[in-house]
């Protein structure tokens, strides 16, 4: 009862909200496209009146490149991206794209350009076709397929009963995790975007999935901006350039390589990913192969150390002959198989 109310409570808020334009949104630029760098320079931001989020962050990514935010979790990763898109009012800085200053750029204009696949993906009670048509509403039903396709999506559509005019349940709760991922995907390479942002885009997806999603994207994306989010650092490697986070604040730059070497944040963050860590694979691989090399060479020392013939506990009265004896002999069995005379 008490879950009930606080959630009708927070109803009535949303619906008190005033729609998301400003006094003058109408007179704010509409540029035919965000082709060109970004510029974030000095940006302060806080939720609220809460602890501030980003400290004075400054960095430019040039049109074109694939770019990763890593670090833990709150460290600002999310925040910075949402902030590109104008969601939040930020204290101080600036964001500019391809020059534009993003506070100048009309919600529409600056989103319609954009395609973001957030953690938390959103589905709305429709059919899966006119779930991804939400970005571009003039795509036919070639682009729709040709999108599946490179977001691994097509084969499962095609298995359910009505395939893309498949009703899908408020937030596609008939539809698995993978599923609705390769949903959102298939709908942000629709829209063809300027930028691309992915914020744990793969995180519900199998490896090989993951993989295959991974080389469509830089197939897709060749030219357009992208901006990666991730956790799991094996799917960032080829990233151009690599942003460390934490507490708001960039504390390292640079490509996977380089950040490895720096022995830093990223390379302790990669250490800790071990399944996914292909050098400390190839590093493990070396350790036992010495070790094995070791152990086949003491083995070897005491074959040669060791007498040809191996002693036999001697009981009174009883006489065994050498196992030696009468293994040289395999065909003869008299002896050994008598276990010899008393003398």
């Amino acid at each position: 009862m008490q879950t009930a109310i606080v959630a009708s409570d927070r109803l009535g808020e949303i619906f008190d909200l005033s729609l998301e334009r400003e006094e003058n949104e109408n007179k704010k630029i509409q540029p035919v496209d965000l082709k060109g760098d970004i510029v974030i320079k000095n940006i302060d931001f806080r939720y609220g009146t809460r602890a501030i989020v980003l400290k004075d962050l400054s960095l430019t990514i040039k049109q074109g490149e694939k770019i990763a935010f890593v670090g833990e979790s709150g460290s600002g990763k999310t925040t910075l991206v949402k902030l590109l898109m104008h969601l939040y009012p930020w204290e101080k800085g600036d964001i500019t794209i391809k020059g534009y200053n993003v506070k100048d750029i009309s919600y529409d204009s600056l989103r319609e350009k954009i395609s973001y696949i957030s953690q938390d993906i959103f589905m709305f009670s429709g059919t899966i076709r006119e779930n991804l048509c939400l970005g571009r509403k003039d795509a036919d039903m070639n682009d729709i397929v040709e999108a599946c396709q490179m977001a691994q999506a097509h084969d499962f559509i095609n298995k359910l009963p009505l395939r893309y005019e498949t009703h899908l349940e408020e937030n596609a709760t008939n539809l698995s995790g993978g599923q609705k991922q390769r949903l959102a995907i298939a709908r942000a390479i629709l829209k063809k975007p300027d930028i691309f942002i992915m914020d744990e885009a793969t995180s519900n997806l199998d490896s090989i999935s993951e993989k295959a999603i991974e080389r469509t994207i830089e197939t897709v994306c060749k030219g357009v901006t992208t901006i990666i989010i991730a956790h799991r650092l094996s799917t960032i490697k080829r990233c151009d350039r690599i942003y460390v986070m934490d507490e708001g604040k960039i504390i390292e730059m640079g490509t996977h390589k380089e950040l490895m070497n720096k022995h830093g944040r990223y390379y302790e963050l990669w250490k800790e990913q071990l399944p996914d860590n292909e050098e400390n694979k190839e590093n493990k691989d070396n350790t036992q192969l010495i070790a094995d090399k070791e152990s086949s060479s003491v083995s070897n020392e005491e074959t040669a150390a060791a007498p040809a013939t191996t002693p036999i506990l001697a009981i009174p009265g009883l006489y065994i002959p050498e196992v030696s004896s009468c293994v040289a002999e395999a065909g003869a069995t008299s002896d050994c198989a008598k276990g010899g005379s008393n003398p």
